[in-house]
């Protein structure tokens, strides 16, 4: 199983290729067209199962995914799977129509700010906090990290870890306070 599908219009190609280099480097699993297709499965058939059984995907978001038909379609089943769709801003576009429908909640991840390196890695360690959630909620047990007595790891606070077990901490706490809430009638 995958852990990432990557969503990218082929004009964006590179993109995608970098990120997906990135991301293995760090022992992400990623799944993204063609590579992934095997010779004589079905196209759609195969993007919908890797779809259903990936645990995010991330979006690269241009203009040309934007009009992309195919990006849309996989963006629709991302969303029907519920699947967390981590949406990463290559170009200074806004989207239009069903994207927009479908992408307006969400926060993105910039890469129009800094070099793209410099944006994919930091879409790396995010992406890394998403899926240490992402475990977290399909019940399997983290491992034992060496921690002070504050639960900091050693050497530093900003480590994809250390990110995820925070959010995580967040997650929990939301849905302690949310769920002592009554439903509405």
């Amino acid at each position: 199983m995958h852990d990432i599908f990557i969503s990218y219009s082929h004009k964006d190609a590179h993109i995608a290729d970098a990120i997906c280099h990135k991301f293995e480097e760090a022992g992400i699993r990623c799944w993204y067209a063609p590579r992934n297709i095997k010779p004589g499965d079905e196209w759609a058939d195969a993007i919908i199962k890797a779809l259903e059984q990936c645990k995010a995907m991330v979006l690269v978001f241009t203009e040309a995914s934007n009009l992309s038909t195919q990006v849309r379609r996989e963006v629709d089943s991302a969303v029907s799977f519920g699947k967390t769709i981590i949406p990463f801003k290559c170009t200074n576009t806004e989207p239009t129509g069903s994207m927009r429908y479908y992408l307006s909640t969400l926060h993105w991840m910039d890469a129009l700010t800094a070099p793209m390196d410099a944006s994919i890695e930091h879409l790396l360690k995010f992406t890394k906090g998403v899926l240490e959630i992402e475990k977290d909620v399909d019940g399997e047990e983290e491992e034992d990290s060496s921690s002070d007595e504050t639960g900091r790891e050693p050497g530093g606070s900003g480590s994809s870890e250390q990110v995820g077990r925070e959010i995580r901490n967040l997650v929990s706490t939301a849905k302690n306070w949310f769920g002592s809430l009554p439903l509405p009638v």
